[in-house]
């Protein structure tokens, strides 16, 4: 079935016009039959925010992982200087330590070869007053080597000198009790004098006592630096 298009229509003619429908206020369109979709963010498309949201979340946790490396690396830093500083410590101690002994050492090697002029002067008054209080000769006839005979001489007489001065000090003992039975029967066989002098001979026995035995101490540590004598005591 064909048609003509230049056929007139069967429709009939209203004068030329087309005619409109009274307007109702509200037109019907494609967009007003489907609902509006929500208002979105300002700012770029909706496929971006999961995005951007990891890449904060990834940025917090470098700067965590960064702060974590500065701390451990000034960590580190101060027990490398804590360490240095107790090692220069440890190390100082062990030089002084050294040096202490190293000067300890020569000073025993100088001494044990040639003492100073000083040492040598006070051991010769301290041996110059024991002889002249034993009596024994200035000069022994083996020089050094008599000095050890001459210590044991000394040795063996302030031991009978100990005993001499047991059994005086037990008769002036008796000679105090006499003096005091004197004053206490007759108080004019006997003054305060006698009894003062008899106090200052037992003192005077007790002072040469100790100085002699300082004397043999003062002769032992002397020959305990000697090595051409063989020491005893």
């Amino acid at each position: 079935m064909s048609h003509d298009p230049a056929a007139p229509s069967g429709r009939v003619s209203s004068g030329g016009r087309i005619a409109r429908r009274p307007d109702t206020g509200q037109v019907a369109s494609i967009a007003t039959l489907f609902p509006a979709e929500p208002d979105l963010p300002a700012g770029p498309g909706r496929g971006l925010v999961p995005r951007l949201e990891s890449r904060g979340v990834q940025t917090a946790v470098l700067a965590a992982a960064v702060v974590l490396a500065l701390v451990a690396t000034v960590g580190v830093a101060v027990l490398w200087s804590a360490n240095r500083k107790l090692a220069g410590e440890v190390q100082t101690a062990v030089t002084q330590a050294e040096s202490a002994q190293a000067e300890s050492a020569r000073l025993r090697a100088e001494l044990a070869a040639a003492p100073d002029a000083a040492t040598v002067d006070a051991l010769t008054g301290r041996v110059q007053s024991v002889e002249d209080w034993t009596g024994f000769p200035a000069e022994g006839s083996g020089g050094m080597d008599d000095l050890q005979t001459r210590l044991l001489e000394v040795s063996n007489g302030i031991d009978s000198l100990e005993s001499n001065l047991q059994n005086g000090l037990g008769t002036v003992r008796n000679d105090l009790a006499t003096v005091r039975d004197d004053l206490q029967t007759r108080p004019d066989a006997a003054s305060a004098a006698d009894v003062d002098a008899l106090r200052q001979d037992v003192a005077g026995l007790r002072t040469a006592v100790d100085t002699i035995r300082q004397d043999v101490g003062t002769l032992c540590w002397a020959l305990g630096y000697r090595t051409d004598v063989a020491a005893s005591c």
